[in-house]
Formats: structure tokens, sequence, C-alpha cells
């Protein structure tokens, strides 16, 4: 009978003592004022972006150049990396008077001037429309 009561006993120290334990939080609630949170809550962040390409102007005299492509010389004065993102293109050469397509291809244009390859043309292939669709 003495050792189930000296069982009983320890069993109820150890569930007190693991009650008292868990009720003791782990880290101390300190009440921060308010002079405090400014200081805490400035600095910097360093954010880096990439430049979403905006569609380009045509220039055409001799061959046909697409202009201020991207950021164009927005951001001349400014380091951009030379890897920064292109924007890919489908560009299409189209015969107005026949309304079908002379040449097909993708490419990916860069920042400010783009050639684009001129088809090669016949005589009576004077009326030549270009299409530029962005991706």
């Amino acid at each position: 009978m003495n050792s189930k009561i000296v069982l009983l006993c320890l069993l109820a120290l150890i569930g007190a003592i693991g009650n008292w334990a868990k009720a003791v939080p782990l880290i101390s609630n300190t009440l921060i004022t308010g002079d405090n949170d400014g200081q805490l809550l400035q600095g910097w962040v360093r954010v880096n972006a990439v430049l979403f390409h905006a569609p380009c102007n045509l220039i055409s005299h001799t061959e046909a150049i697409l202009t201020g492509c991207g950021s164009g010389g927005l951001f001349r004065d400014s380091a951009l990396l030379k890897g920064a993102a292109k924007t890919p293109v489908k560009v299409q050469f189209i015969d107005m008077r026949q309304g079908v397509v002379l040449e097909y291809f993708e490419m990916s244009l860069g920042n400010g001037n783009n050639p684009i390859p001129l088809p090669e043309l016949n005589k009576n292939q004077n009326r030549v429309g270009l299409e530029v669709s962005y991706e």
C-alpha cells in the first residue's frame, strides 16, 4: 500500500512540475514603446527589377530599323546590363497587293535600335507591309 501511495504522489508531483513548466513562456513579452518603433523599421531595401520592353518605332530608309525598343535612350546614363532581358517578337513581311506573307521569322529585340533584315523583293512587289507581334 505504501508503494502505491508513493507512486501516486510521485506521478502527481511530475504532473504538477510539467504543468508549471508549460505555463512559463520561453520568451518574455517585452513592451516596445513608440519611440523605438521608428528606429526598428528604418533601413534600406535593395530591389532588382526587370524593365518591361515597350513597342518600338520604325525608321525605314535603305533598311528597316526598330528604334527606341525597350528602355531605348531613356536610361542611357544608367549602366544597364548588356545581358538584360530581350523582348521576343515575331516579324513578318506581307505583300500588300496579294495579301500573302513573304517572309516570317522570330527574333529578340534589345534596348535601343534593332535592324530588321529585309526580304528580297521582285520588281512587281513595291508595296510591302511589316508586321511585328510582341509576345
